[in-house]
């Protein structure tokens, strides 16, 4: 089985460290990449994947509260939070 992952950074490089790191694992492929927490919502409800990957500080929407929004609507999808 292939857990999909969501990454969203607002960061071009940092999406890409962490697309290449999740990549190198088998059974995990990333299905959506967003540059902010409103992104992030907006292609979680698309894509529907397993596991997010979220930055801490992003614009229009911090990942604490992208989180918050995440759970209130998957409380099973696990989050993990990312930031340099």
């Amino acid at each position: 089985m292939t857990h999909r992952v969501l990454i969203a950074d607002d960061e071009a490089g940092m999406r890409l460290l962490l697309r290449k790191a999740i990549e190198k694992h088998p059974g995990f492929a990333v299905c959506a990449q967003a540059q902010n927490g409103e992104e992030a919502l907006e292609l979680f409800e698309k894509q529907r994947p397993d596991v997010v990957f979220l930055d801490v500080e992003m614009p229009v929407l911090d990942g604490i509260e992208t989180a918050r929004r995440l759970q209130d609507t998957s409380p099973d999808t696990p989050i993990v939070f990312v930031t340099a």
